[in-house]
């Protein structure tokens, strides 16, 4: 590969960047709980070829791995959520194409205990 193709081809340039972010609730079956997500920045880092963290302000760093065009998928363990008493699980899936447009899902599991108590999605699209 030369510099200029390496460039355009690269993972990390591909993936890495921060967004501004625009969020559109898919499905919210919580009703005295959950987040209300609108716009938020939006930071993929890239530690190797294929492995990402992806942030979001209120949600637990998510990790991940990049696939073949631009494609990501990440997640953050069932933990503590700054809601008392619940805890959550989060996951993100979706792409980044050329022009560093990002598309993806974002999923959110309430847990009351063990027990599942809801669940919340968006899509999320920005540059």
């Amino acid at each position: 590969m030369t510099g200029s193709t390496a460039h355009a081809q690269s993972d990390s340039e591909s993936i890495a960047g921060t967004y501004q972010v625009t969020f559109e609730s898919v499905s919210n079956t919580c009703t005295n709980t959950g987040m209300n997500l609108t716009n938020a920045q939006v930071q993929v880092t890239q530690s190797s070829s294929s492995h990402i963290t992806v942030s979001i302000a209120a949600v637990p760093l998510m990790k991940g791995r990049t696939r073949p065009a631009g494609k990501f998928r990440a997640a953050a363990k069932k933990g503590k959520t700054s809601i008392k008493g619940v805890g959550g699980r989060f996951s993100a899936a979706g792409r980044v194409a050329s022009g560093h447009k990002i598309q993806f899902i974002l999923v959110a599991e309430y847990f009351q205990g063990k027990a599942p108590l809801c669940t919340q999605s968006w899509n999320a699209s920005g540059k």
